[in-house]
């Protein structure tokens, strides 16, 4: 079952974060304004810093409402929207840049981060990426 909780009340995501929610939801854009309104977020915009918690909070609206389906359409479009590490040329690379990138597009308290780790499964090389939540106090 998702989790829609902020690690911390004083996380902030960017804007440009926070419209991947606009941009998933393609031809219902209006909606997906009025979930982020729902959540307290007012025309979101690049380069401002809202709430992680109001944000969330719109992704359990969507969840609750439209369903998990929408959810992945919206997380598709979170590397078109977030702010990425210029000059990624490697899947190596990319892998690598997303712990950089969530720390790009998220500040202001213990925000977790991402691990890539490396595992043989049916004699193909996977990387798995591994959230990693901390806890309040910073301890993961």
């Amino acid at each position: 079952m998702a989790q829609f909780k902020a690690i911390s009340p004083s996380v902030e995501v960017n804007g440009e974060t926070v419209l991947a929610i606009v941009n998933g939801m393609g031809s219902f854009r209006e909606s997906a304004f009025k979930y982020l309104a729902n959540a307290g977020i007012i025309k979101p915009a690049p380069g401002q810093w809202y709430s992680q918690q109001a944000w969330l909070n719109a992704f359990k609206e969507i969840s609750d409402k439209v369903g998990g389906s929408t959810l992945r359409m919206i997380g598709k479009a979170i590397p078109k929207s977030a702010k990425f590490p210029p000059e990624i040329r490697t899947l190596q690379e990319a892998l690598k840049s997303i712990d950089v990138a969530y720390h790009m597009n998220h500040r202001g308290g213990p925000i977790g981060n991402y691990k890539i780790a490396r595992s043989e499964i049916a004699r193909s090389k996977w990387c798995a990426i591994i959230p990693i939540r901390v806890s309040s106090t910073g301890e993961s």
